[in-house]
């Protein structure tokens, strides 16, 4: 089932291709963004419709929901290309023209080692979570893994807050909200405290089966 729906998902991932790019050109017009929105209200129309029809009508099941997605992100796709194609950027785009294809051997080369850095990224977490299945006690290897990459995580924000804040620009506008994230910040903290004492506290009674992950969390956290 997976691999069938799987496949029905490729038209999907082609549309990022044409949608990513058009919305990247609009949100660089400031003025154009509301055809951004325009389009994703109209696709939202688009998929609800197409999810009754799909799923409910035609009982389609994955398959359709997979289905309706392709519809919702192609029609978003080809709503923001009949914007920008028939005038609604005007002095921006004026058509097509062979000079979009000069410098192409540069661009291929930088996309290919792009893509296989983005394939590092996003693959080294599945690679580890697949090796961790193969060792004794998959479950609680897996489950002692997974709390490790969350405090990982966390600790990559610190570093990654710094280069984001570096500009002047972002640190004059975190400036002028830093009250309001202060607030935020201080309620947004108060819930996970809460949260993480009542589990500390019940888990190990309600289920004894969480301290076999806990013991092995040390020597994962080596690596």
């Amino acid at each position: 089932m997976a691999g069938q729906v799987c496949v029905w998902f490729i038209p999907l991932h082609f549309s990022f291709a044409f949608l990513f790019p058009l919305q990247r050109f609009l949100q660089c017009q400031s003025k154009k963004n509301f055809a951004n929105a325009f389009a994703s209200a109209a696709a939202l129309c688009i998929h609800i419709f197409v999810s009754w029809l799909f799923i409910s009508k035609l009982r389609f099941g994955l398959v359709g929901i997979a289905l309706t997605l392709n519809f919702s992100w192609w029609a978003t796709a080809l709503m923001l290309f009949a914007y920008v194609s028939c005038g609604g950027c005007s002095e921006t785009w004026n058509g097509f023209s062979i000079e979009a294809f000069t410098g192409m051997w540069e661009f291929v080369k930088l996309s290919s080692a792009s893509g296989v850095m983005l394939c590092f990224e996003n693959w080294y977490y599945r690679i580890l979570i697949l090796l961790t299945g193969n060792l004794k006690n998959a479950a609680i290897a897996v489950d002692a893994l997974s709390i490790c990459m969350t405090i990982n995580g966390w600790e990559m924000m610190i570093p990654m807050a710094f280069f984001a804040g570096a500009g002047d620009v972002v640190r004059d506008a975190v400036d002028n909200l830093s009250i309001l994230l202060a607030f935020t910040i201080l309620l947004n903290s108060i819930q996970p405290v809460l949260s993480g004492g009542y589990s500390a506290l019940s888990y190990p009674k309600v289920l004894p089966e969480v301290q076999a992950p806990r013991a092995k969390i040390p020597y994962y956290s080596l690596y």
